[in-house]
């Protein structure tokens, strides 16, 4: 029979499971969402389970495997507070319903750090979300690290383990493996074996260089390019939107396919 791991399908818990299969195909691996883990053990859907935190405080018959958790010193990027507004003037926060960790650590966040009373809602988060003034949303997983590192415009972005290691000097643990009945030894080796192996070699190959960085120094035509090129196009600049704003309209309508097809980034950064 068949041993099941239970985990998230977020890229931050990578390194901790991704090389289970590899070390025993006997183990599967299965993913929930972290507000379904503590169900998954219950139900013995999972020998272990990557468990919320915040299970803990309602759940007596859950215990910790102590060397294995995702917690953060610092900004975590993948668990955030987006608004539009500044924290001060949010009257409406709207929890990720996929999360239980996350969610408890903004309640804290707002009542005893940004001190501002809120009406909860829920959220699903998605790519397209609307967000509504004075309102503040938690997105958790890959999509809050996606937002985090996107510097969209016009919205403010908190990270709460940052805003919580600033406020207390603490990390924050989100998650740890737990278990209900005791697992057998050879599945917690299993987990050592695929954390040593992911902490070590999982972001190894994510960046490489075809051939080795030069550590010459730059030509001297090359440091002086960048700065003539920027003091040329100062005047041209001014000509374009301060003397003659008609003429960028005028250019568009001259060269109208070349506009349309640049409009629409045919071309790769």
């Amino acid at each position: 029979m068949k041993k099941i791991i239970g985990t998230v399908p977020f890229v931050n818990s990578y390194p901790l499971t991704f090389y289970i299969n590899d070390i025993d195909p006997n183990i599967n691996l299965k993913f929930f969402y972290p507000n379904n883990l503590m169900e998954s053990l219950i139900q013995k859907k999972a020998n272990i389970s990557l468990l919320p935190i915040a299970n803990h405080f309602t759940n007596n018959n859950a215990f910790s495997l102590d060397k294995y958790c995702i917690s953060s010193t610092g900004k975590v990027k993948s668990v955030i507070l987006v608004s539009k507004s500044h924290y001060k003037d949010i009257n409406t926060i709207f929890f990720d319903t996929r999360s239980k960790s996350s969610n408890l650590l903004m309640r804290v966040i707002a009542e005893k750090f940004f001190k501002i009373s809120f009406e909860s809602k829920r959220h699903v988060p998605t790519r397209n979300m609307i967000f509504e003034p004075n309102a503040g949303y938690v997105v958790i997983g890959d999509l809050g690290l996606e937002i985090s590192t996107s510097r969209m415009s016009g919205l403010q972005i908190y990270d709460l383990g940052e805003i919580w290691f600033n406020e207390t000097g603490y990390p924050f643990t989100f998650a740890s493996f737990n278990y209900v009945e005791t697992p057998s030894q050879d599945i917690i080796d299993v987990l050592d074996f695929s954390f040593k192996r992911g902490i070590n070699n999982f972001w190894n190959e994510s960046i490489f260089f075809s051939e080795p960085l030069s550590a010459d120094h730059p030509p001297l035509w090359f440091l002086i390019l960048t700065p003539t090129l920027v003091t040329l196009s100062i005047p041209f600049t001014y000509y374009l939107f301060v003397k003659n704003k008609n003429f960028p309209a005028q250019l568009v309508n001259i060269n109208k396919p070349l506009y349309e097809f640049l409009l629409n980034k045919w071309y790769f950064d």
